[in-house]
């Protein structure tokens, strides 16, 4: 195993079959979309100007779950 894996050949092909495996589920959690009330609220928020300030703060609850 340890030639093998001092090959570039080798981790070119791991890497793109790692890839096709993990790509749908990288797929499915960034194109998610919020739930409709949290929606609403951070295009109330965009609409005042602070979007930004709203998703840092809804990235700081949902980091301290």
């Amino acid at each position: 195993m340890f030639p093998l894996a001092q090959r570039p050949s080798f981790w070119i092909e791991f890497g793109a079959k790692l890839g096709k495996v993990l790509w749908p589920l990288a797929w499915r959690y960034v194109s998610r979309r919020m739930p409709p009330e949290e929606e609403a609220a951070w295009r109330q928020a965009e609409r005042r100007g602070q979007g930004d300030e709203w998703l840092k703060e809804r990235w700081r609850r949902s980091s301290d779950r």
